[in-house]
Order: C-alpha cells, then structure tokens, then sequence
C-alpha cells in the first residue's frame, strides 16, 4: 500500500477515542475537506496529504471538476517509473565524467610477444637454412677434394710412367758420353778386351775394374797378374785380385780412382734398349745399340741375349741400359749367326764378385 493510500484509509477510518493518551494510532494531519460538487471555475487544489510523498504529480492540478458527490477514489499506485523519493542534487543530474578508457598495454605487450616470437622462428629457420647450406658446401667441398686428390694421384702415376718411357728411350750419344769416362782397354798375355770401373772404391781409395776371365786368363795362370790399362793414350797399372771361371769374370785392382758405373736396380727385361760400349778388333771407345732379346741358361749359367754387334775385343765390356746403369757384361757371340750376342748379368757379377 502506497503512502497515499495510506493516508485515505486514515482519514475515512477515525478512531474509536481522538482524546485518550497512549493510542496505539499516530495521529495524522487535518483531515482532508470533502470534495463538494459545483460546477464553475476550476476545483481549489488539494494540499498534499504527507509530507513522505511529496509534492503530487502535475496531472492531479489539472483534474477535471468532479460530477458526483461521492468521494473521489485516489489514483492507483504511481508507475514503476515515477519517482517515489527526493529529487537528487543537482550535483547528479550534472555532466556524468566520460567512462574510463581500456588499456592498450596488454593488447601492445601481446603484440610485441607475438611480433618477437615471429622474428625468433624466421632467424632459427634462416639459421638452419644457412647451416644446411654450409654443411652442403663443406660435402661438396670434401668430394671435390677427394676428386682433386685421386685425379692428382692419376696424374703423377701418368707422369711416372711416361718418365719411365722417356728414360726407356734410348740417346745412343747421350748414354755413351757418360759411360766412356769408365770404360779401358784392357791389354794383357792372351789379347786386347775391355773392362770397366764398377761398384765400390777399394779400401785404398782406388778402383774395381770388371772384364771377362777369358780375357785375362793365361796372366793368371801363369801368376803373372799385372795387366795393363788404357783409356785416352793413358796407361795405367793394374792387378789381377779375383776370378770366376765359371761365371767368366775377373777383377783388376789399380790405384787409381775412375767414375764408376752403378748397377741396374731391376734386372733387364726383353725389348728393353741398350748399349754396349768396348774395343772390338782394338778400336778403342766403340760404340752399339740394341735390345734385350732373352735371358737364357747356357750350360748353367744365366746369359743375357741381346742384338746389339760385338765383336773379339768387346769381351768385358758393359751392357748398360738409357739410364747409364750396368745391365751385364760382354762375353760371347754365336759364331756365323748376326745379332745373337751373349752378356753376363749384373746380379751374377754382384753376386760371383761380392763388390755390389
């Protein structure tokens, strides 16, 4: 019940006793005039009935003269919407401040979160791109490496061998002009044959001389072992100090110290180039050419066979090939036939002599 509803009730309803004291009842104010019927002029307003309601609505001060004399029946309740208290101040029906304003921090700090994030994952991704990329290039680099090396190997295994075939190319002249410093006519009882310095110097300081047995066999026998030596009208004096009749070989020791040939480190193979270097018939520093035919067992001894002539007074010569070295040494010569020479090898002259 609204407090003007109230207040109506009150003023219709008197109570039993307005003069006693201690009634339960509040007294209220004046009792409202009774609203008499007329028709001219506008009806004087009604002065409010309590003061917690407040000045009545504006719609009551143009009411409508009533037609009837019985009571006026108040309005209803006010609707929710009609104010039921005091007016606020003026202070709240002023200029409300503007709403605060959200925070752009949080959505700024995501940002940059997410911004950094980004530039972290394409710099791993670069970085990972650019070490694959390195780790590709060091591999490629490697195998190119490796290439280089095996074709390096290739090109030294090339070089080697057409060095081989070079130095297998024989310079008749070339090879002649550095044997003959070593290289004697060797004159003794039975004959002329030639002989060569070869391998160690004696213990004297001097030099080993190699030439046949034959040619120098009756001086030994005979105990008469001076021999003597020549090379470019020079003579020089030399004795007997070892022989192999078997092998066909023997050794001159003479004072004095000659360029001495030095062995072959492989044994001759057939079709390899040589030169044989002697005094066939006495003619002193003669030269030929040829080429290793066979090696051969003739009465149980290894020989060489060769095509290059020779001729008595080549016996003891050298057999060298185009580097200069001692392949074998002179000895024989089939009879009526042309181009079957006979030589020792180098490894028995070593091997029968003991001086290599």
């Amino acid at each position: 019940m609204t407090g003007y509803e109230a207040a109506h009730q009150a003023a219709r309803t008197p109570p039993d006793d307005f003069g006693e004291s201690g009634s339960s009842t509040q007294r209220l104010g004046p009792h409202p005039p009774r609203m008499e019927p007329h028709t001219g002029g506008f009806p004087a307003q009604v002065p409010p009935q309590s003061p917690a309601l407040g000045p009545a609505p504006a719609f009551q001060a143009h009411r409508p003269s009533p037609t009837s004399s019985f009571p006026v029946t108040p309005p209803g309740p006010a609707p929710a919407s009609s104010p039921t208290g005091s007016f606020p101040s003026g202070s709240a029906l002023g200029p409300q401040p503007p709403a605060p304003r959200r925070s752009l921090l949080p959505a700024v700090t995501l940002f940059l979160v997410v911004l950094l994030t980004a530039a972290v994952a394409v710099q791993a991704l670069m970085l990972m791109d650019t070490r694959d990329k390195y780790d590709k290039l060091r591999r490629d680099t490697a195998a190119e490496r490796t290439a280089a090396q095996e074709e390096a190997k290739g090109l030294e295994a090339r070089t080697k061998e057409l060095e081989r075939q070079a130095g297998n190319t024989l310079d008749a002249a070339a090879v002649a002009g550095n044997v003959l410093p070593s290289v004697f006519r060797v004159q003794s009882k039975t004959g002329t044959g030639t002989g060569f310095a070869f391998a160690n110097a004696t213990p004297e300081g001097g030099t080993y001389v190699i030439t046949n047995y034959h040619v120098v066999d009756q001086n030994w026998e005979s105990g008469q072992k001076q021999v003597d030596l020549e090379q470019k009208n020079r003579r020089f004096k030399g004795t007997i100090v070892k022989v192999d009749e078997k092998a066909d070989l023997a050794m001159i020791q003479t004072t004095e110290a000659f360029t001495r040939l030095a062995a072959a480190p492989e044994p001759a193979k057939p079709g390899q180039p040589v030169v044989v270097v002697g005094s066939p018939l006495g003619l002193e520093d003669s030269v030929t050419s040829g080429v290793i035919s066979a090696q051969r067992t003739i009465n149980g001894v290894t020989v060489l066979q060769f095509d290059a002539p020779v001729n008595p007074g080549n016996s003891g010569g050298p057999i060298v090939n185009a580097q200069g070295q001692l392949v074998g040494v002179v000895n024989a010569k089939l009879v009526n036939a042309e181009g079957i020479s006979l030589g020792i090898p180098v490894a028995v002259v070593c091997q029968s002599l003991g001086i290599c």
